[in-house]
């Protein structure tokens, strides 16, 4: 079993992957017509990993009470910026977490 400083290392490093990679959107949609295929599916599938899975996962650790002060505060950033963003997400038929994003 993981060691509780390891599991908050790993939710660290999770929280700051996904708000990288709503970084990356606004840069990669004025980008997306040049892409090449093999860039942009790529990324497209770091980005459906990161709403189909690590935003529910995080979801869960929230819910269970399992994210410190800081990481809570970082989750709840990042579903502010999804949908913040909904409107872009859409507009480019990106995945949108399957989870309520409203806070």
């Amino acid at each position: 079993m993981a060691k509780a400083s390891e599991r908050v290392e790993a939710r660290t490093k999770l929280l700051k992957y996904d708000h990288a990679m709503l970084d990356e959107l606004l840069e990669i949609t004025t980008e997306w017509n040049d892409l090449a295929e093999g860039e942009w599916l790529s990324w497209l599938h770091d980005w459906e990993q990161v709403m189909l899975q690590d935003v529910p996962k995080l979801r869960e650790y929230s819910v269970a009470g399992e994210l410190t002060s800081s990481q809570e505060a970082s989750y709840r950033r990042l579903l502010q910026r999804i949908e913040a963003n909904r409107d872009l997400i859409e507009r480019f038929g990106l995945t949108m977490p399957r989870i309520p994003v409203e806070t």
